[in-house]
């Protein structure tokens, strides 16, 4: 019998209570219909990659509470660096997005959110490039030395880390706005105490995650970006799930999101068509 290590419960009641917070539960229970909207979303390259990195990041995890050399440590550890490599390979056309955000780019808007919008792109042309060549260079594609393997490893992760500070500060711009607006549907008395609180859950819930995300990934990105990384597996498993998980949580909202406007839209458009006289 396998003898957990004596932090497996806490961590893993950690890990159940941020997926219960979170909702992400209800996946389980899902009708026919939210079936359908899943399966929609695993077919998308956002949603699988975001299923592949909570995967990757809690077989780690798993592997990191087990005693070392037992034969299911290795596996989970395999598991989730496959599972990594996996994610790697689906952003090797991910410039192609990225050169799509530059097309979409507008410098119109107020000046945070034209500085966040550049800084996106920029760190995302940065960040993929030099992921990718240490990716081939640790599995050998090209010829590589170790120096230059860990210049790109560490590039890309500061670029992550750049991105990041960026978002931190974001997070904050909007927990200030969400404040204001609770405060002034308040003052006006429209919606009273309880539809104020209520409406403010709406936005409080994604800035909630969003902080589980930074909080998580924070620390990874620091790690990674040293020459001398810090952080032990375990900890990159319990760091790395807990941002993963908000980081579904936030992708499934959106799209969510996304799929409700698109259905209103069509049945908006059939609603013009039906109503519409004969030419």
């Amino acid at each position: 019998t396998l003898k957990i290590k004596h932090m497996a419960v806490p961590l893993l009641v950690t890990f159940t209570s941020v997926l219960m917070s979170t909702n992400c539960y209800k996946l389980v229970t899902m009708s026919p219909l939210n079936i359908d909207v899943l399966c929609d979303f695993l077919n998308t390259t956002q949603g699988l990659d975001k299923l592949y990195r909570l995967l990757s990041y809690f077989s780690k995890l798993l592997a990191a509470l087990l005693p070392n050399g037992t034969v299911l440590a290795d596996s989970l550890t395999r598991l989730g660096k496959n599972l990594s490599h996996t994610r790697t390979v689906m952003r090797l056309v991910g410039l192609l997005h990225n050169l799509r955000l530059c097309k979409e780019f507008n410098s119109s808007g107020n000046d945070w959110k034209t500085f966040k919008g550049l800084t996106r792109i920029l760190t995302n042309f940065t960040y993929l490039p030099c992921d990718h060549f240490a990716w081939m260079g640790r599995e050998e594609i090209v010829g590589f030395d170790s120096e230059t393997i860990g210049w790109f490893g560490r590039t890309s992760s500061q670029s992550w880390l750049l991105g990041l500070i960026v978002e931190m500060i974001d997070l904050q711009k909007c927990t200030k706005e969400a404040m204001i607006k609770f405060n002034q549907n308040l003052q006006m008395g429209r919606l009273g105490l309880k539809g104020s609180l209520k409406e403010m859950k709406k936005d409080v819930a994604p800035l909630v995650a969003k902080s589980l995300l930074i909080a998580g990934d924070f620390p990874l990105a620091v790690n990674y970006s040293l020459v001398k990384p810090f952080m032990s597996p375990l900890m990159v498993g319990v760091c790395g799930t807990t941002s993963s998980v908000a980081a579904l949580y936030l992708r499934w909202k959106s799209f969510k999101n996304e799929k409700k406007l698109s259905s209103d839209l069509e049945n908006y458009e059939k609603f013009i068509i039906k109503d519409s006289p004969e030419q």
